[in-house]
């Protein structure tokens, strides 16, 4: 697998863990949440995991600090399961950081198929 196949592949897998954790709160809250996203910032969701600190930004304008938290965590956790992440590792990590890290670090990352 070539390099840019596997950045490829890592944000796809970022994209699912959004999607999927933003799906946790219903259809409808993903779908605004997609929606805002791409008037605020003109980028479609799959640009998200880039753009990670926008993301949260956007999420905290939508929900508050508090409420935005939970939706940051639940998506955290989505990341920690999908990556088989420990989670004594990132006890007191934020979204945008754990997301940069993965970036930045995804030699380290096991592949779909290592982690099935």
């Amino acid at each position: 697998m070539s390099q840019s196949d596997f950045d490829r592949e890592i944000l796809e897998r970022l994209g699912y863990c959004i999607d999927s954790a933003l799906g946790f709160f219903g259809t409808n809250v993903k779908k605004a949440v997609y929606w805002d996203f791409e008037t605020e910032y003109g980028m479609s969701k799959d640009k998200i995991p880039l753009h990670i600190s926008e993301f949260v930004s956007l999420l905290r304008g939508m929900f508050g600090p508090q409420a935005s938290l939970l939706v940051e965590r639940k998506i955290m956790r989505e990341i920690i399961s999908e990556f088989q992440l420990s989670p004594k590792n990132y006890p007191t990590i934020d979204l945008p950081r754990l997301v940069n890290e993965l970036l930045n670090l995804n030699n380290d990352i096991p592949d779909r198929a290592e982690t099935k």
